[in-house]
């Protein structure tokens, strides 16, 4: 059985729900831009949302390559 499928989908999930996560706790973070006059919103909006999808992205590329380090070389 090929891991790929499975990482791919395990990754995205994850990705979600730490851009969830992080999102929701962007005030407590300290993650939330302030409109000013130069921005083209009108509410504090989270940023960093990227967080958890790098952080995803990264741990399950790891495990990918623990599953299969032939692939490096």
């Amino acid at each position: 059985m090929s891991w790929l499928p499975m990482l791919l989908a395990l990754s995205a999930v994850v990705s979600l729900l730490l851009t969830a996560w992080v999102t929701r706790r962007a005030d407590v973070l300290r993650l939330v831009q302030a409109p000013n006059e130069r921005s083209s919103h009108e509410q504090p909006t989270p940023s960093s949302g990227g967080v958890g999808i790098v952080f995803a992205a990264t741990a399950i590329g790891g495990l990918f390559v623990w599953e299969h380090p032939h692939l490096l070389w």
